[in-house]
């Protein structure tokens, strides 16, 4: 007897993400989504608890960053790390609650008509810190992650749409900076292991970026 063939039949959602909707969105859509993200991030900030930060939580995730990280990139890793380490002392409370797990741009959809918006690709929906949503969020919209491959026209396009994109108010209002930062470097050390070994436009955008990552940085987003 045959075994039936299962599918998975996924609904499909028209609209812009990503780097198409850096470039192509119209202000309608740009205002729209100054909004959503504000919400967004205001209702992640204010339905989170805080809790006593675990120092080595954050070195247990490290350690298996390290694992999956190529040996051509461990420069890399070790300088991000080293960074990370130093700065675990100072942190004294994190935030947790429920996030989308990888809150890009390109996992945002807005409707051309309609100029609904649609998240896409959650990841395991847990009880984690919510900062790491608000940190895809800057990845794009302050270091320019979707844009990191655009001609230097696009590029100034992107700079426009995303740094008048603000939806980091509320962050200024409460004492998140230094969990921030941490959070930021982990972002920067999560995506290492899943940079092809010769994608050197990537790998120098980790390095821009490590190196822009200060508390100055981070108050000005």
């Amino acid at each position: 007897m045959k075994k039936k063939k299962k599918y998975i039949v996924l609904k499909y959602y028209n609209g812009l993400s990503g780097s198409d909707l850096i470039l192509s969105s119209d202000t309608q859509m740009h205002k729209v989504l100054n909004i959503f993200l504000k919400r967004y991030i205001n209702n992640l900030i204010i339905s989170s608890k805080r809790e006593a930060f675990n120092k080595r939580s954050y070195l247990l995730k490290c350690k298996e960053i390290q694992k999956k990280t190529l040996p051509k990139h461990m420069h890399l890793y070790k300088k991000i790390f080293r960074k990370i380490y130093l700065k675990l002392d100072n942190v004294k409370f994190n935030l947790r609650g429920s996030c989308h797990g990888d809150l890009t741009l390109s996992n945002i959809i807005i409707n051309n008509e309609s100029k609904k918006i649609i998240l896409i690709d959650f990841l395991k929906t847990y009880n984690e810190s919510p900062l790491q949503d608000i940190c895809k969020l800057i990845q794009d919209l302050r270091l320019y992650w979707s844009s990191r491959r655009f001609n230097k026209i696009d590029m100034l396009r992107a700079k426009i749409f995303c740094d008048n994109l603000n939806p980091f108010s509320l962050l200024k209002k409460n004492s998140l900076y230094k969990i921030l930062e941490i959070e930021m470097l982990m972002t920067l050390l999560r995506i290492l292991p899943y940079v092809p070994i010769n994608d050197i436009e990537t790998l120098k955008w980790i390095d821009n970026s490590f190196k822009k990552l200060n508390f100055n940085f981070l108050k000005k987003i």
